[in-house]
């Protein structure tokens, strides 16, 4: 039988907020129970001495349905500018023509953001890009 999904996402958010994200993926990987096939993205903020907000980043995966849970920290180019599709991790999915190009068009357009560029607008265009 297989166990809800939302379970995992549910039990991240909720987790002692002092535990890293590594703790917690052990937590992830400890779990026992099946689930239907999924890819989780975990994002964690950390806080720097320059008050500058950065992320630790993972993916968790069951590499399809009843897969044992793997957990991997996201590349340096996932980090900046990544796609995810909702295929099996590192069997083909980002070889998707829509995640390149999803890619490429969010890399265009962060190369024309300038400073003065109005929140408003930098939302309908990154909204833009998702449809």
């Amino acid at each position: 039988m297989n166990s809800s999904r939302g379970h995992l996402i549910s039990s991240y958010l909720l987790a002692d907020p002092t535990r890293s994200l590594s703790d917690e993926l052990q937590t992830f990987s400890q779990m026992d129970a099946k689930f239907a096939g999924f890819n989780l993205l975990l994002l964690s903020p950390l806080l720097r001495e320059s008050h500058a907000l950065s992320f630790d980043a993972a993916l968790v995966t069951n590499h399809g349905a009843g897969g044992v849970m793997q957990s991997r920290p996201l590349s340096p180019g996932e980090r900046l500018a990544g796609g995810m599709s909702n295929g099996v991790d590192g069997q083909g999915g980002q070889e998707w023509p829509k995640l390149q190009h999803g890619v490429r068009s969010f890399n265009e357009y962060l190369a024309t953001v300038s400073s003065d560029t109005k929140e408003a607008e930098l939302t309908d265009r990154l909204f833009e890009l998702l449809t």
